[in-house]
């Protein structure tokens, strides 16, 4: 999470109360429960992810998972996506992940689910529907995991060796930016079933784009595998091993350890 540089608080209520005329030691008016009360907070400066190359851009894209999963049982941001999944260097240059915009998130056990969040090209697919926006659908762990492996996928699909974003073109993640999240659905649908294998990725994340595809397959496969009338098989550039789909949306552990089993496998360092 970012850290905090600078919190000043309310101005001392006792001399805001004296200045608007109020009179010493006299029994004041109850307090508005809807006010609102500025206050100026300050976080240290942060980057976006997609400036970062590898190996160091897939080491901040976990340092975020790993914060997320963390402290989900409290905290749960519900809406990752390339927008808030930050980093910064250290004095030594160490690069380190930050998620940030936690302010749409809530404490766990707190939201309902007329509550709804998500930017529509990292949404999982189980929740681009109208179930979800209207209500009907609560979002879980492994919703917010498979929008973090959306963001692996866009940036491996969208930008090249110079961070800078690919020019518009024939590109299955340039149908995802929409306001319509059923036609994202649909976009999104036909590349997991059709289309992971089939990439023109940059030379910068072809030793990466195996690890996105095997988290995309666990995720987003694994929920469309079990689509009536669809017969989805996981289709792999190199089979280093076998992950399974997971198929139980609540085992929030067994999400998290999967996409730690991919990244060692693939030679990812996982602290």
């Amino acid at each position: 999470m970012p850290s905090r540089i600078l919190d000043l608080p309310p101005a001392d209520s006792e001399n805001t109360y004296l200045e608007m005329g109020g009179i010493r030691d006299t029994p004041r008016p109850l307090p508005n429960p809807n006010r609102r009360v500025p206050r100026a907070v300050a976080y240290q400066s942060l980057q976006p992810i997609r400036e970062l190359r590898r190996p160091e851009f897939v080491k901040a894209w976990y340092d975020c998972v790993k914060c997320h999963y963390r402290v989900w049982k409290d905290i749960q941001l519900r809406d990752p996506s390339l927008a808030n999944v930050m980093y910064y260097k250290d004095s030594d240059g160490t690069v380190h992940g930050i998620l940030n915009d936690w302010d749409l998130g809530n404490i766990a056990g707190e939201h309902t689910y007329l509550e709804r969040t998500g930017t529509i090209p990292f949404m999982p697919l189980a929740l681009l529907n109208s179930e979800y926006w209207d209500g009907k659908i609560a979002r879980t762990y492994y919703h917010d995991l498979e929008s973090f492996v959306w963001v692996l996928v866009f940036v491996f699909l969208s930008f090249g060796e110079d961070g800078k974003r690919l020019k518009k073109g024939p590109r299955p993640a340039d149908t995802w930016e929409t306001g319509d999240y059923e036609e994202c659905h649909e976009k999104k649908l036909v590349f997991v079933i059709d289309g992971m294998e089939k990439e023109d990725i940059a030379e910068v994340w072809k030793d990466d784009w195996p690890l996105a595809q095997d988290l995309l397959a666990v995720t987003a496969g694994a929920w469309v595998s079990r689509l009536p009338a669809l017969n989805f098989k996981r289709q792999r550039t190199r089979v280093r091993h076998e992950l399974e789909p997971v198929i139980d949306p609540t085992s929030d552990d067994t999400y998290y350890k999967t996409v730690i089993e991919a990244m060692e496998d693939y030679g990812y360092s996982v602290e």
